[in-house]
């Protein structure tokens, strides 16, 4: 009696640490240098990156470790930075989703995307719609490596083949959203559907959410992401047409990093430049040092910046503004309510040109800035 007793004490233990076993990675990457850092975040419920709550791995050997215990199911966002900061041409990045039990990750540099993560369903079925995403990114790195490769084509032909870039990029999301849709067993599709919510609720075909909803089986229903769906369907969101050339940019009221509130419309400048960026974001970071000159040059030609950033962590969007040289108004987008709601920013960088009160222009490169600039105070004159 005594044997049995401890036998089934054992087994007992041996059940509970199972069921207690933590999130665990394993990786293995292929062509990265020892030292590479290996930067993984959470993602929120709202399917916002957790940027409070990051972990820096230096990859060693090829291979790196990182474990976590988990209260449910949880996506991350992993990314590849060589130790020089400022080369943003070597970085990249995949998301993947985790649950409590042993996963790996094997992967080759320069083509991170398609790395094969294993040892969880909720990621298996996940990474069939990067299935989907994976061959338009295909199709559409093979059109722009033909038009690096012949510089001599036409204005006519390089605009053809740029519009056919943005249809893949177009076919990609449309087709991952679909999948999404037709997938309501998935546990990660409500999650996917929250992030289009979140960023792109434009995407959102109301009739289709319904359905997928009505369809979701209970357990996913009362989960965080199926009742941010039924809030989604039940609520009215707001009603703000998209901005374009020609009207009058909406007004709001942000705080600085040192807490100080700014209303834009209280800003006496006749030529703005309103910038939507990010600390994480590397073509953000590049028009920084362009908007660094350009600024110097025409500050006291009444040209003003004002920079919205969407970081979450206060301190990330410091060190990014002292670094790049930031000297502008910086107001802080804590909740993307600005971002999201008001302006309905699609992807970052994103700006608006605005010449007494109105806009002018919108996503205009900092190498187009400067020639507009003359071109708009020389008309003043």
């Amino acid at each position: 009696m005594k044997y049995i007793t401890l036998i089934i004490l054992a087994f007992f233990f041996l059940v509970v640490n199972a069921v207690a076993q933590d999130f665990h990675l394993s990786g293995e990457l292929h062509g990265f240098k020892d030292g590479y850092k290996i930067i993984i975040n959470p993602i929120l419920d709202n399917m916002n990156v957790d940027m409070q709550d990051e972990t820096t791995i230096l990859l060693k050997n090829g291979k790196f470790e990182f474990s976590r215990k988990l209260e449910k199911p949880t996506k991350f966002s992993v990314r590849f930075r060589p130790l020089e900061q400022d080369n943003i041409h070597e970085f990249e990045s995949l998301f993947f989703w985790a649950e409590n039990t042993s996963m790996n990750l094997m992967g080759e540099k320069g083509k991170i995307f398609k790395a094969k993560i294993t040892g969880s369903k909720i990621q298996d079925n996940y990474f069939e719609s990067t299935f989907i995403i994976n061959k338009y990114k295909k199709k559409a790195r093979s059109i722009g490596d033909s038009l690096r490769a012949n510089q001599n084509l036409s204005h006519e032909e390089k605009a053809a083949m740029r519009a056919r870039i943005m249809d893949c990029m177009k076919a990609s999301q449309d087709s991952t959203i679909e999948f999404f849709y037709n997938n309501s067993n998935y546990y990660c599709s409500a999650a996917e559907l929250v992030s289009y919510i979140t960023f792109f609720p434009d995407k959102i075909d109301k009739l289709k959410l319904y359905r997928f909803y009505n369809e979701l089986p209970l357990t996913l229903q009362k989960n965080v992401y199926g009742k941010q769906i039924k809030i989604y369907l039940e609520g009215d969101r707001m009603n703000l047409a998209e901005l374009k050339i020609g009207d009058y940019p909406y007004n709001f009221s942000l705080k600085d990093t040192s807490g100080i509130k700014t209303e834009f419309s209280s800003i006496g400048s006749k030529l703005i430049l309103l910038d939507f960026w990010a600390s994480g974001c590397g073509p953000c970071r590049l028009e920084n040092r362009a908007y660094f000159k350009i600024y110097e040059e025409f500050k006291d030609k009444g040209f003003e910046i004002v920079s919205v950033s969407c970081d979450q962590s206060k301190e990330r969007l410091k060190k990014a503004m002292n670094k790049d040289k930031v000297d502008w108004i910086s107001l802080w987008d804590e909740n993307k309510e600005v971002h999201r709601d008001l302006y309905q920013i699609k992807a970052l960088p994103t700006n608006y040109l605005i010449y007494n009160g109105k806009i002018v222009a919108k996503d205009i490169a900092g190498e187009n800035l400067r020639p507009k600039l003359i071109e708009l105070l020389n008309n003043a004159k």
